[in-house]
């Protein structure tokens, strides 16, 4: 970015600080004066000159739009836009959290990043970068971001790309910090198996902002996603032939996974408890964990679906939980309830006059929507873990998901409550599926090499279908 010597650039939403980010000036040889640092800002505010002396350039990851959604209600095929468009800004040489701050990747919003991504772009060369980047940091010796949950998503994440793009090279070139990860965090469990951050290294505990930690109890939403990274190790050692690891890491889950229904379901308020051991506390995130995961039983489903859409428990107040809550209300649900809750955060953050979606909102609350960490102006308001419709509405309210890696297999099951029609057009290693649902009609593009599945009748791509609901 070029400025003539007088002028002075100011970032209106966040103005400059040590925090947010920095508007230093560097002279160049013509005369001008140009920025040190890339810029995010939606107005610029010119003192000592005109709009004229100032020139901005924007940079933007190379990627073209392949994913598509539409429906009837306008303002849900808006939201999806201004989702894919948050995902987008947010791509750099590796995957960012947001332009304005932290600029940083962290390793737990990739779970939600790297699905909207796969539904919307389907560029894989960025995930390979920023996991490959944030899995050499000593990743025997200390997690990832700093953050004990943010290792397990780690592994959760390498099995949900495989998914998503089927790519054994690059599992191939992981494995052995995939296995030397899972050691370090076996290394963390204490006599019942149970994952304990290691207070030494002062590991962080997140979750989420806004849950309680209480660091003398055993976290039962760490313990849940500590079953689905062990789940998912055991899933990559199949993909690449490492029979004892598969097995070990089987028996370790399944091992966990009775203890967890032992000692962490409460039978008496008929949900996931906080932590383990104790009664009348229970914890939103580790019931929509716990069927995200696969650790809830069937039969836990009906009370899981009455937690999740009660207000009884703390809410998920950012939208990387918020989309997965949704997700996980989803398999439990015939699909009524997720349109409402899209509607309600996301739509909520277009009415306060988002352009992008936001690190944190909360709609319930109250004061600036610009303010965080205690700062005025420290809330990142395009923040790529808020870019979750993008992959909520094809995904969900279409269904269209992958069922074996590289979407060689892919299910189509559509919940559109109220709406009257919707269309999606989703990337896959093999071509675009296309879903148009309308009057009743399931009209299906299944790409060569692929196999959509839909109310137990399977179809072998290339193909058109048209069928009746």
């Amino acid at each position: 970015m070029a400025f003539a010597r007088d002028a002075v650039a100011e970032v209106g939403e966040a103005r400059p600080g040590a925090h947010e980010q920095r508007t230093d000036l560097q002279a160049t040889t013509d005369g001008r004066w140009t920025s040190q640092h890339l810029l995010a800002f939606r107005y610029l505010n010119i003192t000592g000159g005109t709009p004229t002396d100032v020139k901005a350039e924007a940079v933007f990851y190379p990627v073209q739009y392949r994913g598509a959604f539409a429906c009837s209600d306008e303002r849900l095929t808006r939201i999806w836009m201004n989702s894919a468009y948050t995902l987008r800004v947010c791509m750099n040489d590796l995957m960012l959290d947001g332009p304005k701050r932290d600029r940083l990747p962290w390793i737990g919003d990739q779970a939600m990043n790297l699905a909207v991504n796969a539904y919307t772009f389907a560029e894989p060369e960025i995930f390979r970068r920023t996991c490959t980047a944030l899995g050499r940091a000593g990743i025997e010796n200390k997690d990832i971001n700093g953050i004990v949950d943010y290792s397990l998503w780690w592994v959760i994440d390498l099995d949900l790309f495989q998914r998503y793009f089927d790519d054994p090279v690059y599992l191939r070139s992981e494995w052995l910090r995939i296995k030397a990860l899972l050691h370090h965090m076996e290394g963390s469990c204490n006599g019942d198996g149970f994952l304990m951050p290691r207070t030494k290294t002062k590991t962080w505990l997140f979750i989420d902002w806004g849950v309680e930690k209480n660091p003398s109890l055993t976290n039962v939403p760490l313990q849940v996603l500590w079953y689905w990274a062990l789940r998912s190790g055991a899933a990559l050692a199949d993909r690449v032939g490492d029979r004892d690891a598969a097995e070990a890491w089987r028996l370790r889950s399944s091992t966990l996974a009775k203890l967890l229904r032992e000692r962490a379901w409460d039978g008496t308020a008929r949900g996931w408890q906080m932590y383990v051991g104790t009664s009348g506390k229970l914890s939103r995130h580790a019931n929509l964990l716990a069927v995200l995961s696969g650790l809830a039983l069937p039969d836990q489903y009906a009370d899981i679906r009455k937690h999740l859409l009660g207000s009884e428990l703390p809410p998920a107040i950012t939208p990387y939980m918020t989309s997965l809550e949704i997700m996980a209300i989803s398999r439990l649900d015939t699909g009524e309830a997720i349109l409402p809750r899209i509607e309600k955060y996301w739509g909520a953050m277009l009415d306060r006059g988002a352009t992008t979606f936001w690190e944190s909102y909360d709609p319930a609350g109250t004061g600036s929507v610009y303010s965080m960490y205690g700062r005025p102006f420290a809330n990142s308001l395009c923040h790529a873990w808020g870019s979750g419709p993008a992959a909520l509405l094809p995904g969900e309210i279409l269904g269209i998901r992958p069922l074996t890696d590289g979407w060689k297999r892919f299910a189509v099951e559509p919940k559109l409550g109220r709406l009257t029609w919707a269309a999606a057009t989703v990337p896959t290693p093999h071509g675009e599926i296309e879903v148009l649902v309308e009057k009743g009609i399931l009209s299906l593009r299944v790409p060569a090499g692929t196999t959509a599945q839909w109310r137990n009748r399977e179809f072998v791509g290339p193909a058109k279908v048209t069928e009746k609901l």
